[in-house]
């Protein structure tokens, strides 16, 4: 819990894995999460819920994204 601050919580949907990039697109696109600015975050908690499993490639894909709109010092959980 070292990286206190605000919280906020940015949720995609989607029926299939090929449909991941628009369900992330829309978590990271909701307005809490826009307006909270990600670039200053200093920690990030990914959650990623299928009801069937996800290819390694979109994994990655999905926790480099997030990434990327991070400050690099930003500790980054994913879970699955």
């Amino acid at each position: 819990m070292d990286t206190q601050g605000d919280a906020v919580l940015g949720v995609g949907k989607c029926n299939d894995e090929n449909e991941l990039q628009i369900a992330l697109e829309q978590a990271l696109s909701n307005p809490l999460v826009s307006s909270a600015g990600m670039a200053s975050s200093s920690g990030v908690i990914i959650q990623i819920n299928c009801k069937d499993e996800i290819s390694l490639g979109n994994y990655n894909f999905i926790t480099d994204t997030v990434r990327q709109r991070v400050s690099p010092s930003a500790l980054v959980i994913c879970g699955a």
